[in-house]
């Protein structure tokens, strides 16, 4: 399984795509490029994609600002994005149909909330995402579809319980993004 960057890497990689090879992030764009580095939720295709946009952009906080704001919908337009979209796509649509439906329904929820394991399970149970098997009980199932979706880095475990079981989890923005789009076309 591919851990998703730490912050000190992600801020690493995002320093040399967007400032070249020194890497040196002016002060006035401190604050900014930390939000993209949160934003991209540690995922090395995503900073690079981005760094590489804002190396082409003006070192001025309002021109970075207004890209960060959109963010969202340059995943689509943006022919630099663009392959990042494509490719972050990938992982949805390799992804059982089963769960999709379980990715998906991440969209249910606004763009960064955590969501309890024991929610989200009940929930999927709910909707009928969660195919019967009868040898094992249903929220076992569940787990092992959550456990898959975060294998494959599509959801991000944000706590963890004393037990190492999943208390809760969380989308990429960048996920969340595409979730979104493809929920708003059904």
């Amino acid at each position: 399984m591919l851990e998703p960057l730490s912050s000190e890497k992600g801020w690493e990689l995002l320093c040399r795509k967007a400032f070249g090879s020194d890497g040196c992030c002016p002060p006035n764009l401190t604050e900014l490029s930390e939000l993209v580095v949160g934003k991209c939720g540690g995922l090395p295709l995503a900073i690079a994609a981005i760094g590489g946009l804002l190396s082409r952009k003006n070192k001025i906080v309002s021109k970075w600002r207004n890209m960060l704001d959109s963010l969202g919908s340059k995943l689509s337009s943006d022919s630099h994005l663009s392959d990042c979209n494509r490719d972050l796509s990938k992982g949805y649509y390799d992804l059982p149909h089963h769960l999709q439906s379980c990715l998906l329904y991440f969209g249910a929820f606004p763009k960064g909330c955590e969501i309890r394991f024991g929610k989200l399970i009940r929930l999927w149970i709910a909707e009928g995402f969660v195919q019967r098997n009868n040898d094992l009980p249903s929220e076992h199932v569940a787990e092992e579809y959550l456990k898959e979706l975060i294998n494959r880095s599509l959801v991000q475990v944000s706590m963890r319980k004393a037990s190492g079981q999943v208390g809760s989890c969380i989308v990429h923005d960048l996920i969340y993004e595409i979730i979104h789009r493809k929920t708003k076309g059904m």
